[in-house]
């Protein structure tokens, strides 16, 4: 079986939240949690439930009541302009790498809130959430972007891509002008989960099976700055976006987004299962190695590409497509999300992929209770086993 710390590794970094009234993704690393000087007894199969106020009951407006999302949008709207009064969200623990400044939501589009570091408005009748970070989680404080996470934080994808979105065919003939290199891979991480040194030892064979390839990091002695990964990206026409993990539900990280589609190159993905990347992604963006059956095909098919600008260009017909097609773009993430239901506005789960129409209202007059019944059932049962499993995959 595998270590602790590599279930830590195996984890993407994404934020844990816990609300006070919204019960979310916890990773409880024992079996205690100390909550404002008190040691509570918590078991695997439930979470316990703490509040800061008794919830009120509250009028819920269910799916069914709006006609289309034109309905939907209407009562947004409304909402958002009675969302005045400050609601506070505490980053009670950050990165392991130290403190940023904290991004505030958009007033406009979430309500009013406040992201603070600020532990002494922990009793604050204003403080409607809790937010961890996995990596700096203590045993005795209290972790993951999934897409059926009640608030995702993703590393791309939505919104964040619909300024590369020009909605015309001019985008084809500058991406082209650039290209004169096949691919580049970029990897630091060589041995510190199982999933990553799978993962060069697959970069490795396309190389010796003849795969023009250039490859950079800490893994091949060749180390890039991102000034420098920024010149010379353009020129290259596919990315190795080869994560650390395999099949773990939903890791799809800046490799994909920031490095790939953001600097005009096709990702070539191997990590999470093809469905993650479809609901993420913009449609026909990338090349799933998976679907190959050996290292050869696939570079017989970068190399087909390679010599057909025409079908090459395909895989950037969604940069020519409205911004609102890209999957998740209505999605808002993050502390937006969770100042909009500190609010009571729940529109934002409906792209949950166990949103249940008869459960979550989109809107409610407080804080509608999201619960998980069991943190071992949601980490890592409801997880693909293939992301735990991984050691068969060297044997």
């Amino acid at each position: 079986m595998y270590s602790t710390s590599l279930k830590h590794y195996l984890i993407p970094v994404v934020l844990l939240i816990f609300v006070i009234g919204i019960s979310i993704n916890f990773k409880v690393h024992s079996t205690l949690i100390n909550w404002a000087n008190r040691v509570i007894p918590i078991r695997q199969s439930k979470l316990a439930l703490f509040y800061n106020q008794r919830p009120r009951d509250h009028k819920i407006y269910r799916y069914h009541q709006f006609a289309d999302d034109a309905k939907i949008q209407e009562e947004l709207e409304k909402r958002l302009k009675f969302a005045t009064e400050k609601k506070i969200i505490i980053f009670w623990s950050p990165p392991a790498w130290g403190r940023s400044e904290l991004g505030q939501p958009n007033r406009a589009n979430c309500g009013n809130c406040e992201v603070t570091y600020d532990r002494s408005l922990m009793r604050n009748n204003r403080t409607g959430a809790f937010v961890y970070h996995f990596d700096s989680i203590r045993e005795d404080d209290m972790p993951k972007w999934r897409i059926d996470s009640d608030f995702s934080s993703a590393y791309g994808g939505g919104r964040s891509l619909s300024g590369l979105m020009a909605n015309n065919d001019t985008i084809y003939k500058a991406i082209m002008q650039k290209k004169s290199k096949l691919a580049i891979a970029v990897i630091s991480d060589c041995s510190v989960t199982v999933g990553a040194r799978i993962r060069l030892e697959l970069i490795n064979q396309l190389k010796s099976k003849g795969l023009r390839i250039d490859t950079f990091g800490n893994c091949f002695s060749n180390k890039i700055t991102e000034e420098e990964l920024q010149d010379i990206a353009p020129h290259y026409k596919f990315f190795f976006s080869y994560e650390n993990s395999y099949h773990c539900s939903c890791y799809i990280t800046e490799k994909f987004f920031g490095q790939g589609l953001h600097r005009d190159m096709v990702p070539v993905v191997w990590g999470a299962v093809k469905q993650d990347y479809e609901t993420i992604a913009p449609p026909g963006s990338f090349i799933y190695a998976e679907e190959f059956e050996t290292p050869r095909h696939l570079i017989d098919y970068l190399e087909y590409l390679d010599q057909n600008d025409e079908e090459y260009l395909k895989f950037f017909r969604w940069r020519t497509m409205k911004p609102d097609t890209v999957p998740m773009y209505h999605r808002t993430e993050g502390f937006g999300a969770i100042c909009r239901a500190v609010h009571g506005i729940n529109v934002d789960y409906r792209f949950n992929p166990k949103y249940n129409r008869s459960s979550m209202p989109l809107f409610s007059d407080g804080i509608a209770r999201r619960t998980v019944p069991s943190v071992g059932q949601f980490l890592y049962n409801d997880d693909n086993h293939e992301c735990f499993d991984i050691f068969d995959k060297i044997k």
